[in-house]
């Protein structure tokens, strides 16, 4: 009975997750953003520079989300708020395709994306702007952001090899790790 439970969770969840990609708000996509790198930084196991490069995108998703979600949905999220909504779509992402390739149009988006937020802070008057509000103004995530490098065959190749090492670690999540030390 509980697997059955489980099992029509993980649907509604996909439907519903899936069906709604278009309406997202841009708290979600974010999170999709900070999961996609939290799998990315698997890579730190055979190029520990590398790995630490995406750990620190996936914390940028993750900042942002922060001040996203006071602004469009009115109220702050708690750590454990913030990486459970990660872990929801960490999890759905990679359900959606079994191969990982559900992730990838969020390597392309969320690479352009924090680029593009990036250049806002980099063009911003430091002296004269709060960067909060520079933030808040800058662009928000959205499938719609090209991947900003000219090297997008070898970043999906990247990407493959850090999704078979968190699928070989067992793809754990923060939850997972919640879980074991409640145990």
């Amino acid at each position: 009975m509980l697997q059955h439970f489980k099992t029509f969770g993980l649907a509604l969840l996909l439907s519903v997750g899936i069906g709604s990609v278009g309406k997202a708000d841009p708290v979600d996509e974010a999170a999709k953003c900070s999961a996609t790198f939290r799998v990315l930084t698997s890579l730190e196991f055979q190029n520990e520079p590398l790995g630490q490069h995406f750990t620190q995108l996936a914390m940028f998703s993750y900042d942002l989300m922060g001040l996203y979600s006071q602004t469009f949905r009115g109220s702050s999220m708690s750590n454990g708020e913030t990486s459970e909504l990660i872990t929801d779509f960490q999890l759905m992402l990679d359900a959606a395709a079994k191969d990982g390739s559900a992730f990838l149009p969020y390597v392309k988006s969320c690479t352009g994306w924090l680029t593009s937020v990036g250049t806002a802070m980099n063009n911003a008057d430091r002296d004269k702007e709060d960067i909060r509000a520079v933030i808040a103004s800058a662009p928000k995530p959205s499938l719609s952001f090209q991947y900003p490098h000219a090297d997008w065959s070898a970043m999906q190749k990247m990407f493959y090899v850090s999704y078979g090492l968190w699928s070989d670690m067992g793809k754990v999540t923060p939850r997972d790790v919640r879980k074991a030390l409640e145990n």
